[in-house]
């Protein structure tokens, strides 16, 4: 047994985040953390405009740049880039065929949960997490 940060754990490795490197996965798979996103990407052009440029064709899913995800287990996979998920969900609404995307993907331990329980900045964490509806869903804020 170590001690961690004053916390006593098992095995030091067991709390390891493990880089899972660049997967495919199906964007309803993915997950959000937050309640709401701007309506703007941070270069200043609105999200719609990818929206639709995925369904005229001209940017394929496959052809983004890999979202970051974090596989949290016992919740899912939990996207880092909120606006692209958003796109590429509106875009997936609109077909019968299943979207996929590349990601880079984090696999948190499975006892971080406990974790987030013993230590209370994580536990506060936790507390402040900004996400309703299990990650399912987002607002968009208008850009003022």
């Amino acid at each position: 047994m170590q001690a961690l940060n004053g916390f006593q754990v098992e095995d030091h490795q067991t709390w390891q985040v493990v880089p899972l490197g660049i997967r495919e996965v199906k964007v309803t798979d993915l997950l959000y953390s937050q309640t709401s996103i701007s309506d703007h990407f941070q270069d200043g052009s609105p999200i719609h405009r990818l929206v639709a440029d995925l369904k005229s064709g001209t940017v394929h899913p496959l052809q983004l740049r890999p979202l970051r995800v974090i596989d949290w287990p016992g919740r899912g996979l939990v996207t880092l880039d909120h606006r692209r998920v958003w796109c590429l969900k509106r875009f997936q609404e609109q077909l019968r065929e299943t979207v996929h995307v590349k990601v880079d993907i984090y696999q948190l331990p499975g006892n971080l949960e406990h974790l987030f329980q013993i230590h209370p900045v994580l536990n506060e964490l936790m507390r402040k997490y900004d996400t309703r509806g299990s990650g399912l869903r987002v607002n968009i804020r208008r850009r003022r």
